[in-house]
């Protein structure tokens, strides 16, 4: 039937992966939009990784600034970078025209504004000789623009690993995903994933990718800040102050992606389930403030909305019980205080912060074996 992919040859596990390889080409694919003070740290980190098997694939999405001219001079000096430069198309083109110019068996995504770590690909590539995985994440440190650390990520909730398509689908699609900079596929899994619708996904492209691939592919973490992700004022989730308009921005992103990757599940002729929604408690919170935010819920109805999502945080198998704990207290306040003060009382819990990063450092000293008993979670398979 036209327009639908090949199926994929598999049972109920996931896809079958050939080994790695001892040196796999690995494409770093940078994607650009008016970053030309920022991408040429991006590429030298990745240059500087030691890796001699290595393309750097960077498509320019439009630039009016002067990022083209500041790519180029990379360009001219070290063979192994390519420069696509096209139309601004939105973040999903610009993968897709990456995607497409790259050859490499392992393929590592870099934002023009973040840098690479001394090391990551190699550790990359031991932890894909190490599984039969085909997505891989990575922790990565939050710095602002001149580069001071911030905060951690994860902050509470822990990675998985190995086949956890039944928890994402139980869960809507949740799972401890990262940014993009701390994610790499295998290439058998990425011709699967692209193109990537690009109309639906000017912005959070990474979003479709990272739903549709832990339902084919076993997922491999690394625990280890291998990058670091920057704060500037100019990406997207950089702004401090949580508003209506960023809460609306996350709620059409998930449901987007949702119907996206479930769209894609048909193509590809997958028999199963398919992500619910209702099943997503990210998007259950968002909604919860969004109601908030507007004010035209009464407090008594709020209350109630809060007994659910308590209910629902109090059952989740993701968050840990740091993060349980301190997203009941957040609710709690947005319901107690009256409408003016909802934002900023949620902005300051939801944001980047250094108090964020020390309970973190306070949960990560507590024995691990009661960090579990406490949040009621088994060990990941």
């Amino acid at each position: 039937m036209e327009g639908m992919e090949p199926a994929i040859e598999r049972a109920e596990g996931p896809m079958r992966l050939d080994d790695v390889g001892l040196e796999p080409l690995v494409s770093v694919l940078v994607t650009n939009h008016n970053y030309g003070r920022f991408v040429g740290e991006a590429i030298e980190s990745a240059l500087a990784q030691g890796y001699d098997r290595l393309e750097v694939v960077v498509c320019d999405d439009g630039s009016t600034d002067d990022s083209c001219e500041v790519i180029s001079r990379y360009v001219a000096d070290d063979e192994r970078v390519r420069l696509i430069a096209k139309e601004n198309g939105g973040q999903a083109s610009a993968f897709n025209a990456a995607f497409a110019a790259s050859s490499g068996s392992v393929l590592c995504f870099l934002d023009a504004d973040d840098v690479f770590l001394p090391g990551k690909l190699v550790s990359v590539i031991e932890a894909f000789r190490a599984s039969r995985a085909g997505l891989l994440v990575h922790q990565m440190m939050i710095v602002d623009e001149v580069g001071r650390d911030l905060q951690r990520i994860p902050t509470f909730t822990r990675f998985e690993h190995g086949w956890i398509r039944a928890r994402v689908l139980q869960r809507g699609g949740r799972w401890r995903w990262m940014p993009t900079s701390g994610v790499a596929l295998r290439r058998e899994i990425a011709e699967r994933i692209f193109p990537i619708p690009e109309e639906p996904f000017r912005i959070d492209a990474d979003m479709f990718m990272l739903e549709l691939a832990p339902l084919l592919v076993e997922v491999a973490a690394i625990e280890e800040v291998l990058g670091r992700y920057r704060l500037h004022g100019a990406n997207a989730y950089s702004r401090r102050k949580l508003d209506r308009q960023a809460v609306d921005r996350t709620i059409h992103s998930l449901t987007t992606a949702i119907d996206q990757v479930n769209e894609r599940l048909d193509r590809l002729r997958l028999d199963g389930d398919r992500l619910d929604p209702d099943r997503n408690l990210k998007l259950a919170e968002q909604r919860f403030l969004a109601r908030a935010f507007d004010g035209d819920a009464s407090r008594w109805e709020l209350s109630r909305n809060y007994g659910t999502l308590t209910a629902a945080l109090v059952r989740d198998d993701l968050y840990g019980l740091s993060q349980k704990a301190w997203a009941i207290l957040l609710y709690l306040g947005v319901v107690i205080l009256p409408v003016r003060s909802r934002i900023a009382w949620a902005s300051a819990s939801l944001g980047i912060s250094h108090g964020k990063e020390f309970v973190r450092r306070v949960q990560q000293s507590v024995p691990e074996q009661l960090r579990r008993s406490l949040s009621g979670r088994r060990s990941t398979p």
